[in-house]
């Protein structure tokens, strides 16, 4: 059977979003995601937010194989007066609500997230960035 990058990445999202003390760093509540975004973010986003991308060698949408392991990047931006200790108290919340944890996805055998690479803070424009990389790793049922 094979594993869909779509459903891993959708369920990585989905958990993400939830009611976190994270989704509310981004703005989010108990019942709305937070400015938590796919790749691409438009430059005039209210911050803080969060971009969140699939980084993969795998071709397609598929992998012929049962297992996966996928890396996750989340890139964290704050206002540039906040300074970077208030990015990198939102990789705190970040890793609070990966650390360890386990969450399931249609189809799949339980999903774990382990941290691999964080970079910065770097000072963009206006604002500050963050880099996090996370493995994410499971099986299909």
């Amino acid at each position: 059977m094979a594993v869909s990058q779509v459903n891993v990445f959708t369920g990585f999202y989905t958990y993400l979003t939830a009611d976190s003390t994270f989704n509310t760093a981004m703005g989010g509540g108990v019942a709305t995601a937070g400015r938590i975004w796919y790749s691409h973010v438009e430059r005039d986003e209210t911050l803080p937010f969060a971009a969140v991308d699939l980084i993969s060698s795998v071709d397609a949408d598929t992998m012929q194989k049962d297992g996966y392991d996928y890396r996750v990047q989340v890139t964290i931006y704050d206002d540039g007066e906040a300074g970077p200790l208030a990015v990198m108290g939102h990789l705190d919340k970040l890793r609070t609500r990966l650390h360890r944890q386990r969450f399931s996805v249609t189809g799949h055998q339980q999903m774990t997230v382990s941290e691999d690479t964080v970079r910065g803070p770097f000072r963009e424009d206006d604002a500050w960035r963050v880099d996090a990389d996370y493995w994410v790793r499971g099986f299909v049922i």
